[in-house]
């Protein structure tokens, strides 16, 4: 149960496995009318291996309507969300195992391993890719944080029986 109105609601990674005509008007219904919706993220920066890894990830991938582009310009786009301001951190260096590189993928919805055909493929192909750029088993890496804060819509301009993956 909802106690609004609420001065901030605040999402990140786990927005895009939302139901965004369920979840975008109950945000904005739940809002004060100065309150604001923050979207916490991050992104990958490109890496000497970005490009191949896109590539598998279009092969392997359920969705297959998936566009190219993430989460945050489809909610903006379609009218589900009306940014105010917006920040990115500079890029921040991180390691990970190859293994956990590999297992951080399959939280992506098209990448789950109960939903993808041959998640092992997947998993065989990225390692022999990554350990190319491995220091032993362990990548480096640039993440970046981004932060926006907006105003959710009570509807939007998304036509119904389009799919949201992202």
């Amino acid at each position: 149960d909802l106690r609004p109105p609420y001065g901030l609601i605040v999402c990140a990674g786990s927005l895009h496995w939302m139901d965004l005509d369920t979840v975008m008007p109950r945000f904005a219904n739940a809002l004060h009318p100065q309150g604001y919706l923050a979207i916490i993220s991050q992104y990958e920066a490109a890496a000497a291996w970005s490009d191949e890894l896109n590539q598998k990830i279009a092969r392997y991938s359920s969705n297959r309507d998936q566009h190219r582009y993430g989460l945050f310009p489809r909610i903006v786009d379609h009218g589900y969300y009306e940014p105010v301001h917006y920040l990115r951190s500079a890029p921040v260096p991180t390691r990970q195992t190859i293994s956990e590189y590999i297992e951080s993928l399959h939280s992506r919805s098209g990448l789950s391993r109960d939903r993808m055909t041959d998640s092992a493929g997947f998993d065989t192909e990225l390692t022999a890719l990554l350990s190319r750029h491995a220091i032993g088993e362990v990548l480096s890496f640039d993440v970046v944080g981004q932060l926006s804060w907006g105003k959710p819509a009570a509807h939007s301009t998304f036509r119904a029986g389009q799919k949201h993956q992202t």
